[in-house]
């Protein structure tokens, strides 16, 4: 592929916001700085709800069961768990399988996932991310190349298959399959390709979510029944770590396909109200603030005695904004451990994602922290 191809992409992605017709679902978590009955308890679910952005039929029916489902978060009688249970509130995860469930079902068919651990981070393959070596060379536009030197060097682990010239024919379809096979062993030798990553295992991409620090945290949900960027790997010896993944990619080489004969399958989702886009729910786990009323009391008396003295305002907000970023951290690990502790009554462990030795040795190691 040409360095003027790969750039039609990137560019595609910086500037368009068209692959992905998405609807967010926001799980908002409010910290709980008094909590005598229960001190371990860090956080409550504050509400569930559903974004207004997305026009798929679909999306309609979803939110009107998000705001069934809010409606009883929101009932303070109601807790989400059993009476002999001594918990209080709804369960994070609980909010999240019962998502999977609806979602899941033959009428929705969002049946392929992915987990972000950090919310902010795009959802695009790392080939297309911003990196750049020290000489300058961006990444994107070095790939071909260092494809073709991966294969001089190791001919035996990796065939070069050159990028075809873009048609409509079944002869395309076959070259783009093959190298597609290919990116998938480079992508699993940990190079940066143009494939995303996706799991038909939600609980897989669960472990993937909670797999490092957490800052908004979110499970996303493809419905992948109509596109062509979806490619599921073949069965190797050397994809181990894909099949305990249940894995399968979107390969964003694709939207160089020609879906008419002069017309790419970017060019398409260009065009307004285009049929083309990936249905995508974007099911986030967010920090809102600290559930006290005292504590809002408290800073608005302090506030007004600061008023007089700028300097010291500005001292007590950075202090302030110290311990909101503080008790987020402290909120996300506990996120975390109930996530890690609710998956691992299910037998789902993270070490089960990393079959191959060096990759087991190195997961291992990120439990361990200075």
């Amino acid at each position: 592929m040409s360095k003027n191809e790969y750039s039609i992409i990137k560019d595609f992605l910086d500037k368009d916001d068209s692959l992905f017709d998405t609807l967010t679902i926001t799980i908002g978590l409010i910290g709980i700085k008094d909590n005598s009955d229960n001190p371990s308890q860090k956080y409550k679910v504050s509400k569930i709800e559903a974004s207004t952005e997305g026009k798929n039929e679909k999306f309609l029916k979803i939110r009107n069961f998000i705001e069934e489902l809010n409606e009883e978060v929101s009932n303070e009688l109601n807790t989400g768990f059993k009476k002999s249970d001594k918990n209080s509130g709804w369960s994070v995860f609980f909010l999240i399988k019962e998502c999977i469930q609806i979602l899941s079902r033959d009428d929705f068919n969002f049946n392929y996932y992915r987990g972000q651990r950090i919310g902010k981070w795009k959802t695009v393959p790392s080939a297309f991310r911003d990196f750049m070596n020290i000489r300058g060379d961006i990444y994107h536009d070095k790939f071909e190349d260092i494809y073709k030197e991966i294969h001089r060097k190791f001919p035996e682990k990796i065939r070069y298959i050159e990028f075809p010239q873009m048609e409509v024919s079944d002869e395309c379809s076959t070259i783009m399959y093959a190298r597609g096979q290919q990116l998938a062993l480079l992508q699993h030798y940990e190079l940066y390709t143009p494939l995303l990553d996706i799991t038909s295992n939600p609980f897989v991409a669960l472990l993937f979510m909670i797999n490092g620090e957490l800052d908004d945290p979110k499970l996303e949900f493809y419905d992948i029944s109509n596109t062509i960027l979806f490619m599921e790997p073949e069965k190797t010896k050397l994809n181990n770590r894909i099949l305990a993944q249940k894995g399968a990619f979107l390969n964003f080489e694709m939207l160089l396909s020609k879906v008419e004969k002069n017309t790419s399958l970017i060019d398409e989702l260009k065009k307004e109200n285009n049929t083309m886009q990936i249905p995508r729910v974007a099911l986030e786990i967010k920090y809102l603030e600290e559930d006290t009323k005292a504590e809002s009391e408290k800073e608005a008396k302090i506030n007004k005695k600061l008023e007089e003295n700028e300097e010291a305002k500005q001292l007590v907000n950075s202090v302030g904004n110290l311990n909101i970023d503080s008790n987020r951290k402290n909120v996300f690990q506990d996120v975390q451990k109930k996530l890690r502790t609710k998956l691992a009554e299910f037998k789902y462990f993270e070490d089960d994602l990393f079959p191959d030795f060096e990759d087991f040795l190195k997961n291992r190691m990120k439990l361990f922290k200075e």
